[in-house]
């Protein structure tokens, strides 16, 4: 279950849900919940928790793969109200404070007391020619923790060691070496040095609408 989607399929197997049913708890048509299964289409946030307070989940487990609460816990957290965490620009990344103050702020429900931030996808460096990839569109948001510490496998947001640019790339370790590769094979693999920083991991990635 290292997809969204596999998780989805896991816990409607698990409840005996099939798509018509799905579709029908959640207010969409069936070819949405097909989209979703499928891995061709992901929910927009709000639809996200409702899905995940039918799958009595967490969200934030069903989204990205972090441990999951109890049924009780996921319906309190999915009727509490979405926590307000900063937008930030890409450039501002880099010297984040979380005691400054921000005019653009976006609701998440996965942040409490901790020092998140959100960035939106510009480009299409980290957009993925797979279907059931992962991939980061641009428009949509990214939900950063500038705190975790990035493993083999995590999408990061990081200084470029080249143009001091900030990028968001995959944290890949390969024979002792670590590179920040791109998900769209038109941009190049990037080898970190000494001068490149991790500003923090991505814990999400959300389409609004």
């Amino acid at each position: 279950m290292n997809t969204w989607t596999g998780r989805l399929k896991s816990k409607m197997k698990e409840l005996g849900l099939t798509q018509e049913e799905l579709a029908r708890k959640l207010g969409v048509t069936r070819s949405a919940v097909a989209h979703y299964v499928q891995g061709t289409r992901q929910p927009p946030l709000k639809q996200m928790v409702k899905l995940a307070g039918v799958l009595k989940v967490d969200p934030s487990w069903l989204q990205f793969g972090k441990a999951q609460d109890t049924a009780t816990s996921a319906k309190q957290q999915s009727r509490k109200a979405l926590n307000r965490i900063p937008v930030l620009e890409w450039q501002q990344a880099v010297n984040y404070n979380p005691e400054d103050s921000h005019e653009k702020t976006l609701e998440y429900f996965s942040c409490i007391d901790t020092e998140c931030y959100a960035l939106q996808i510009k480009g299409d460096s980290m957009v993925s020619s797979l279907t059931q990839s992962v991939s980061f569109n641009p428009g949509s948001y990214v939900i950063v923790d500038p705190n975790k510490q990035p493993e083999h496998g995590s999408f990061v947001i990081s200084t470029a060691s080249t143009k001091k640019d900030t990028i968001l790339r995959q944290y890949v370790e390969e024979g002792g070496v670590v590179y920040l590769k791109p998900l769209n094979p038109q941009y190049p693999l990037i080898q970190m040095e000494r001068s490149t920083k991790i500003l923090g991991v991505v814990i999400a990635n959300i389409q609004l609408t």
